[in-house]
């Protein structure tokens, strides 16, 4: 008796009277049709596994990676129970000392219609949450491999799968009602603003919009462009810019300025420039535009100081 430990567990059956059994420190089994296992005590009722190595008489500390303890559950599969299918692990997350004992908990799962037993989530020592992934750098990681293309695919979906939600794909945010695309709103309750790029209210953010962007509730849902050209090398000399607008009543404001200093320095002068009335300057010109083009033409007998110089032009227009 003095060689191994006695346990004495009582276990409860739905169709049978409570039975007893050991638990020796090789083995311990009981089967019924409807086992259940309850703790009942004065004090909090408690699971504990304690983990060494090397020998029970000449114990060793634990290694990364060590299990403290494992719960895990098994199936018949028609002909056998199977192996581990589905557990919790308990482990060391580093090698253990007197003043280092790192831990972490690790869960596993099997995925339908295969029989091996991956790794599924991860709660490290540092209480950082890890799914699908088990080194998670943030407290939340989540890694997920899919393009995230319709409102049930992505890394994390928030919300109610087939009403509203919101889908994070990788590096994009979609905005989903069931399977149809819906507007994702910005901090529209806090009433503030929204801030993108940048780490301080005084960094300039970036803001990259590819479709049309309306700037108040009555104005139109407008695009912008850069265009560049040189003016002619003549005197009263025209030139021809593509704007690549099908419509020129789309256009709502053409902004052109000439760069005057070109190619040693920057001085750029706008449509109609002159010093002073009747001044001839040198440095005047305008422009019209249609379907195709917009066109620059040198003032004749004003324009000698802007021949050949770089044109840049920037375009707004509506939807």
């Amino acid at each position: 008796m003095k060689n191994f430990l006695l346990f004495i567990l009582a276990f409860g059956f739905t169709e049978s009277n409570a039975q007893s059994f050991e638990i020796r420190p090789d083995a311990g089994y009981i089967t019924g049709d409807n086992p259940d296992l309850g703790l009942t005590g004065k004090d909090e009722p408690q699971i504990r596994g304690r983990r060494y190595r090397g020998s029970l008489s000449s114990p060793t500390p634990l290694t990364i990676n060590s299990g403290l303890l494992e719960l895990t559950a098994v199936g018949h599969n028609g002909v056998t129970f199977t192996g581990d299918r589905v557990g919790i692990r308990f482990t060391a997350s580093e090698n253990w000392t007197q003043t280092a004992n790192g831990s972490d908990i690790r869960f596993s799962t099997t995925t339908n219609g295969s029989t091996s037993t991956q790794e599924r989530m991860r709660l490290t020592h540092r209480g950082y949450l890890g799914l699908n992934t088990d080194n998670p750098e943030v407290p939340l990681h989540v890694n997920y491999f899919t393009s995230g293309i319709n409102s049930i695919s992505g890394t994390a979906i928030f919300g109610q799968l087939f009403l509203a939600h919101t889908n994070i794909a990788g590096s994009s945010i979609n905005a989903w009602n069931n399977t149809n695309g819906t507007t994702l709103f910005l901090n529209s309750n806090a009433g503030s603003k929204v801030q993108i790029g940048g780490s301080t209210a005084a960094t300039q953010a970036d803001l990259d919009v590819k479709g049309y962007t309306y700037l108040g509730n009555d104005a139109p849902k407008i695009k912008m462009k850069e265009l560049s050209g040189t003016t002619s090398a003549n005197i009263g000399g025209l030139t021809n810019i593509a704007h690549g607008i099908s419509n020129a009543d789309k256009i709502l404001a053409i902004d052109i300025t000439v760069n005057a200093y070109a190619p040693s320095g920057r001085n750029f002068v706008p449509p109609s420039f002159t010093y002073d009335v009747g001044n001839q300057a040198g440095h005047e010109f305008n422009y019209h535009y249609d379907d195709g083009f917009i066109s620059v033409r040198n003032i004749p007998d004003n324009s000698t100081n802007i021949l050949s110089k770089p044109i840049k032009i920037l375009v707004t227009y509506k939807e």
